[in-house]
């Protein structure tokens, strides 16, 4: 994909859908500051069947210490679902 379009079209309309999944999120634990979505949330928000879905989730999660998802994992699991080679779309569904 032509980087320009990901980086001015695609990486924005990504970002602003992690803002309203965050808004539709329960709310965070007080320790937790920043915007974050919640596992129902994006549970519902990607509709993958079962496993899949958890999988997926646990993908977003990688290294997370609330089990929320934050802005830059969501909008780079995004941008590899949705604007990577066919390589790294193979590797990102084997990874799950």
């Amino acid at each position: 994909m032509d980087q320009v379009f990901i980086s001015d079209e695609l990486q924005p309309y990504f970002v602003g859908v992690f803002a309203d999944l965050a808004l539709r999120s329960s709310t965070p634990p007080l320790n937790f500051k920043i915007k974050s979505i919640d596992r129902v949330t994006f549970l519902e928000y990607v509709n993958l069947p079962g496993i899949v879905s958890d999988r997926f989730f646990l993908l977003a999660t990688e290294g997370a210490k609330e089990n929320r998802i934050v802005q830059e994992q969501f909008v780079n699991l995004m941008l590899r679902t949705f604007a990577s080679s066919l390589d790294d779309k193979m590797e990102l569904a084997f990874s799950m």
